[in-house]
């Protein structure tokens, strides 16, 4: 399992946390998630908890985040 830190990605220009999981875009337009999913909040189309970021291969040309207690938004260019 990869450390922590070796995953995150490099280049983030966006970062932005709820109440147990964060969201972040990186410079190249991907978008990572990482934390508590039982909601769904990570946006990846699970409930898997997630200690590390993965991509949300779905989520493409956002700008800006933003997280809540149980979700999290986001904002796309026009």
């Amino acid at each position: 399992m990869p450390r922590p830190d070796s995953a995150f990605p490099r280049g983030v220009t966006e970062l932005a946390a709820g109440e147990f999981h964060s969201v972040a875009i990186n410079n190249d337009g991907t978008t990572w998630v990482w934390g508590w999913n039982s909601y769904g909040q990570l946006g990846n189309g699970t409930t898997i908890n997630s200690a590390v970021p993965i991509q949300v291969t779905a989520a493409k040309g956002l700008t800006t985040i933003t997280g809540g207690g149980w979700h999290s938004l986001a904002s796309a260019s026009t």
